[in-house]
């Protein structure tokens, strides 16, 4: 029997059965995988941290028909200082929906996956509420472009059509989003490439702002590539700031 490592990310988990598990796989490799674990939540040792959401762990693995058979798994890093603190929980938990959502199965995307993995590491460490969101602003940017899209922000104007990609001086169409003048500030600055600033203290990006941008990140994923994000679902209060 020939067996395959892989590392990988629980981007979802199903319980069935009196002791089953079904995972749901982020890899670099394969993209996402379906994994069940048989027996798992009534196991004695200590790997049921390593079969929940958010954990990264490495998979052993065994081709069969139709995809992967799981032969054994070993816990990497559960993140779980991140675990502990709410807001950053919320942060992972809207990039685990962006994974889940996306058409990912059986893809190989390396350059996904280790951004997932540097963000996750980065939002280990980070307690201040505002980074966080920069944080998960700057995976919704790195994703739109890995996916070939760019909000052009050259053009004038303060609505963002999402149909034009581009900002336009009235509402030209049923796509077109009104856009504060913070909000466009920072769309200019990640796509200039000055995202320092961003982050710096001196330029005192408003929370109200970051969140405006995530909103709007969001409903541009949704409408170019047809899935339904709804990070409120993740926020406490279903608020983004």
């Amino acid at each position: 029997m020939i067996e395959t490592l892989c590392e990988g990310i629980v981007i979802n988990k199903r319980d069935f059965g009196e002791a089953d598990r079904i995972l749901d796989v982020f890899t670099g490799e394969y993209g996402k995988l379906t994994l069940t674990v048989p027996g798992i939540r009534k196991s004695r040792k200590r790997d049921l941290p390593a079969a929940d959401m958010l954990s990264r762990s490495e998979f052993a693995l065994r081709k069969k028909a139709g995809g992967f058979g799981l032969l054994r798994f070993t816990l990497i890093d559960s993140y779980g200082a991140i675990r502990e603190r709410s807001d950053s929980f919320e942060t992972a938990l809207c990039l685990l929906a962006i994974l889940n959502r996306f058409p990912l199965t059986g893809e190989k995307n390396h350059r996904l996956y280790d951004l997932t993995r540097k963000t996750l590491d980065r939002l280990k460490t980070e307690s201040d509420r505002r980074l966080e969101r920069l944080l998960l602003l700057w995976y919704l940017h790195r994703v739109i472009g890995e996916e070939g899209f760019r909000v052009d922000t050259e053009k004038k104007g303060d609505y963002l059509s999402l149909a034009r990609s581009a900002f336009t001086k009235e509402k030209s169409d049923e796509s077109c989003i009104f856009t504060g003048a913070g909000a466009r500030q920072i769309l200019d600055k990640l796509n200039g490439g000055r995202t320092k600033e961003l982050v710096s203290d001196e330029a005192k990006t408003e929370i109200k702002d970051i969140g405006e941008v995530i909103g709007l990140y969001e409903k541009y994923i949704n409408y170019h590539l047809g899935i339904n994000l709804q990070f409120q679902n993740y926020l406490i209060g279903g608020q983004y700031d």
